[in-house]
């Protein structure tokens, strides 16, 4: 999945603590690059291709979602394969792509992609709301590297992948965690983040063989980088857990008055348990859950999405 990646565009860098924001982390802001039809800022999808300085006879692949099908806020982004009749990347992009890249483009010396945005913190994982509609075997993935420059080349400090292999017809809670490389001291700090959103994940990751399929779509909306610390936010919203590792119970608190009910997850998305808040906290009963990671999501009085984290359970 590394090698195939970086051998297809020239990566950058972020990373390192408690966490940043990712640039448009909610899919709000969008705009049109080269007359194209509009796009997420801060990413580059196949939509530039269907620039009429390119051809106007591709088609659109990534679109704003809105109402039922934004998870949190007014927009999220609907990234749909699609088959690109007029390819002018040489074969870097695919024919069958869906495909949303956090980062931009550069015109100088020529164009060409550059994924990434610059990160300095260590991350524990990319989390995200999403739904996912596969057209017959086909299947999708959310992929995330943190690499540094060394002067040279560009080393990939860490790496995480989320398959994306059945129907998910409702939003839910998805977390990509981060694997760090065994090369680098503990104390290795990136300089750059890099996120692919994938509604048909192969060539883009190796290890899976389906074929893309036109017409496979996925919903995403509120990604966030987890720090290692555990702490984070959507929107403004901080979320912190305790006491992380839990052993009966845990206490979730939030600074904003939104906070109206929390629900909480196993890894494979499941639903496991759930809370209402009181004066800004909600206590969640641990006792009878196995040892392990749980993913939870802080909701507003409209059932949105509002913040996420992780916790530990352990006996």
């Amino acid at each position: 999945m590394k090698k195939q990646i970086l051998s297809i565009f020239t990566i950058l860098s972020v990373s390192a603590g408690i966490a940043q924001t990712i640039p448009n982390n909610g899919f709000e802001s969008w705009a049109s690059q080269f007359s194209a039809p509009t796009e997420p800022t801060n990413y580059v999808t196949e939509n530039v291709f269907a620039s009429p300085f390119v051809s106007s006879s591709n088609p659109t692949s990534v679109t704003q979602a809105t109402g039922a099908d934004a998870c949190a806020g007014t927009y999220a982004a609907k990234i749909t394969t699609v088959h690109i009749t007029t390819n002018p990347s040489g074969g870097a992009i695919p024919n069958d792509v869906g495909v949303a890249i956090l980062g931009g483009i550069t015109l100088i010396p020529s164009f060409a992609l550059k994924p990434g945005k610059p990160w300095n913190t260590r991350l524990y994982s990319v989390d995200f709301c999403y739904k996912y509609t596969p057209v017959g075997a086909d299947n999708g993935a959310v992929v995330g590297f943190l690499t540094k420059w060394n002067g040279v080349s560009r080393d990939t400090i860490a790496s995480a992948y989320f398959p994306l292999t059945t129907t998910v017809s409702a939003y839910t809670q998805g977390s990509a965690s981060f694997v760090y490389s065994g090369s680098f001291p503990g104390t290795t700090l990136p300089d750059t983040l890099h996120c692919y959103f994938l509604s048909s994940a192969n060539p883009w990751v190796p290890t899976v063989t389906a074929t893309p399929e036109i017409g496979s779509a996925l919903w995403i909306d509120a990604a966030t980088a987890v720090g290692i610390k555990g702490s984070t936010k959507i929107f403004g919203n901080d979320v912190k857990s305790y006491p992380n590792p839990a052993t009966s119970f845990v206490m979730i608190s939030a600074t904003s008055e939104q906070a109206v009910s929390v629900d909480v997850f196993d890894i494979t998305g499941k639903k496991i348990a759930g809370g209402m808040f009181d004066d800004k906290k909600a206590r969640i009963e641990t006792a009878e859950l196995s040892e392990g990671l749980y993913l939870y999501s802080v909701k507003d009085k409209n059932n949105k999405v509002i913040a996420t984290g992780k916790v530990n359970v352990s006996k």
